[in-house]
C-alpha cells in the first residue's frame, strides 16, 4: 500500500520550502539557539543536506537554476524591505501629510506595501516595479533635495530587475517530480515533520514580530515558490482582501 504524505503541498515545493526554512533558521540562529539549544550549525547543515537529498530523490537537480534563484529571492527580501521602510518613514518626516500621501501613492505603497512587508514575494516584486515606474527624475530630485540619500532610491530601482529575473528563473527551472516510491515518501515525510516542528518553534518565538514570524510560515514559503512570474504592466486593480 502506498504511503500517505504528511504534507499538503507538492513534493518538489515541500523539499525546496524545507531548504528555505532551514536557511532562515540559520540566518536567525543566534536568537533561536537561546530557546532551543539543539539548534547548532552542524545540525542545520546536516538538515540542509537532507533537503538536497530529498530533491535528488525527487528527480530534481539542486544545483540548477531554481534553487539558486529561490535562495537569491529569499536572501534579498530583508534588505529590500529595509530600504522600502526607511524611504517611507523618511518621506513622512520630510513632507507634510498630504504631500507624503501623494508621493507614496505614486510609488505604489498603498497597493503593494502591506503585503510586501508580510513577505509576499509577488507583492514585493510588484512594489519594486511600481516604485521604479513612479520615481521620475523630477520626483527623485524633489525627494533628495530634502536630504534623503539617492543611494537608497537607486538601490531599490536596481533591485527591481534582479528580483524579477530571479523569479522568472525560478519559474522556468521548475520540474515535475518523478513518480514517488515508499522510500522517498517516508524520507520526505520525516524531513517535513522535522522542519515544520522547527518552524513552529521559530514562528512562536517571533510571535510579536510579524516580519520575522512570516519567514517561518511554511505555507507562505510554498506560496512564494508559486508566485506569478509575469512582469507588472501599468495600473492594476486593488487585490481583493484576504
Amino acid at each position: 500500500m502506498a504511503r500517505k504524505r504528511s504534507y499538503p503541498y507538492q513534493d518538489g515545493d515541500t523539499a525546496i520550502a524545507c531548504r528555505l526554512a532551514v536557511e532562515n533558521i540559520k540566518n536567525n540562529l543566534d536568537a533561536l539557539s537561546q530557546v532551543d539549544t539543539s539548534l547548532t550549525n552542524p545540525y542545520l547543515n546536516n538538515l540542509k543536506d537532507q533537503c538536497l537529498q530529498a530533491m535528488v530523490m525527487l528527480g530534481m537537480n539542486p544545483e540548477e537554476g531554481m534553487l539558486d534563484a529561490t535562495l537569491t529571492l529569499n536572501n534579498m527580501i530583508e534588505p529590500a524591505l529595509e530600504d522600502l521602510k526607511i524611504i517611507k518613514q523618511m518621506l513622512k518626516v520630510k513632507f507634510d501629510k498630504e504631500e507624503t500621501g501623494q508621493i507614496l501613492n505614486k510609488l505604489g505603497y498603498p497597493k503593494y506595501y502591506k503585503r510586501a512587508v508580510n513577505r509576499d514575494q509577488e507583492e514585493l516584486i510588484k512594489m519594486h516595479f511600481a516604485f521604479s515606474q513612479g520615481m521620475s527624475e523630477t520626483l527623485k530630485t524633489r525627494i533628495t533635495a530634502t536630504g534623503i540619500n539617492p543611494v537608497i532610491i537607486d538601490r531599490i530601482i536596481a533591485r527591481t530587475e534582479v528580483l524579477y529575473e530571479a523569479n522568472v528563473r525560478q519559474e522556468e527551472a521548475k520540474v515535475t517530480a518523478r513518480a514517488m516510491n515508499n522510500e522517498t515518501i517516508d524520507f520526505c515525510n520525516q524531513l517535513y515533520e522535522e522542519v515544520i516542528g522547527l518552524c513552529k518553534i521559530a514562528y512562536s518565538f517571533y510571535s510579536k514580530d510579524p516580519e520575522k514570524r512570516n519567514q517561518f510560515s511554511f505555507t507562505r514559503l510554498v506560496k512564494n515558490l508559486n508566485a506569478r512570474s509575469g512582469k507588472p504592466k501599468g495600473e492594476e486593480e486593488e487585490p481583493a482582501a484576504e
